[in-house]
């Protein structure tokens, strides 16, 4: 099933199926529409738009948006995977969706093409430059100019003759899209391939940390663990108590050997549950992210409002919560390794 993209609605989990291939169609258009036809109407400087970027923000040009384009799409290293660039095509086309930009709605559908037709930009590993994910976001506007080349994809079972999903053809015509030099930084001012990466990562990790619990029960039975430190007595918070909750549905009835079991044993839903927590506050953070517009300057309510959104703070620290997480998981896990092995 396809995903909609409305601006509004985007979730890790949709984002992982459409970098995969599910394939995407465009919800409502209205907010893109209205910022564009705001961004004609503006007076006085818009940084990017009428003025240079940088230490060129107080000086007036006209028409060098696109030398923009060329001077930040030199990144370095390999070609990042089909289905990360994939991604991050999807999220900053909802973030268009989302309004706010005043890029030439006409572009949305291109991209939207770009993604259906298992195209990617040749985003390289590195190239972030300040805050945001410009180098990639700057590759994938040449590839709309014509400048560079999109990345045919690979063509697994299932697609249709041109290496796209099941109806696109070999001749159809390459994705273009002329965008106007005003047009050059509202459509790089994104982070959204860190974006798309986060996300990913998220939904993977929820599936990892589900079977996480399955395999637990496997331990637990397998040496006839107790299920006291699963006791609903025992337990406090909602992700704690779910955790303790599944995890004696999976183990049933066990006969306790021991009067007390190991550390991973005992500890198994206090961390499970603080990784869960962590992994949810990431997700929402995330989801909020990939559904707002993140422009500099935004275009709304009449006006260019010039600001700091752009920054990924709020993206870092939960990203770095959960990592902290995960590491307490980790030991958790190897204290099962070797424990009655003598």
């Amino acid at each position: 099933m396809s995903v909609v993209l409305d601006g509004a609605r985007l979730t890790c989990e949709q984002v992982d199926r459409a970098a995969r291939g599910s394939g995407i169609a465009l919800g409502s258009t209205g907010r893109a529409e209205a910022a564009w036809r705001m961004s004609g109407l503006l007076d006085g400087p818009v940084y990017g738009r009428t003025t240079g970027v940088g230490a060129n923000k107080d000086v007036e040009t006209e028409d060098t948006g696109l030398d923009l384009l060329r001077s930040h799409a030199g990144g370095a290293g390999p070609v990042i995977e089909e289905f990360r660039a994939r991604a991050t095509l999807v999220v900053r086309l909802n973030q268009l969706l989302a309004g706010g930009s005043g890029v030439d709605p006409g572009v949305l559908p291109v991209l939207a093409a770009v993604v259906n037709r298992g195209l990617t930009p040749p985003i390289r590993t590195y190239g972030a430059i300040g805050t945001g994910d410009l180098t990639a976001l700057a590759t994938t506007a040449l590839c709309l100019l014509g400048e560079l080349a999109w990345t045919p994809p690979s063509a697994p079972a299932g697609t249709g003759a041109g290496g796209g999903p099941p109806g696109t053809r070999a001749g159809d015509p390459v994705p273009r899209f002329a965008l106007a030099p005003g047009d050059a930084l509202p459509f790089i001012s994104s982070g959204a391939a860190t974006l798309a990466d986060a996300a990913l990562a998220c939904h993977r990790l929820g599936v990892l940390l589900s079977a996480a619990t399955a395999v637990a029960a496997h331990s637990f039975r397998a040496v006839d663990a107790s299920l006291e430190p699963l006791s609903p007595v025992v337990q406090r918070g909602p992700e704690q108590t779910g955790v303790a909750a599944g995890l004696r549905a999976l183990v049933g009835p066990t006969s306790p050997r021991r009067v007390q079991d190991p550390y991973g044993y005992r500890a198994f839903p206090q961390v499970h549950g603080a990784v869960l927590d962590a992994l949810g506050r990431a997700e929402r953070t995330i989801t909020e992210e990939m559904n707002a517009a993140p422009e500099n300057p935004l275009i709304a309510d009449g006006r260019a409002w010039h600001n700091g959104n752009f920054h990924s703070a709020r993206v870092a620290l939960a990203l770095d919560a959960l990592r902290a997480a995960l590491v307490h998981m980790g030991a958790v896990g190897a204290s099962y390794e070797g424990m009655y092995l003598s």
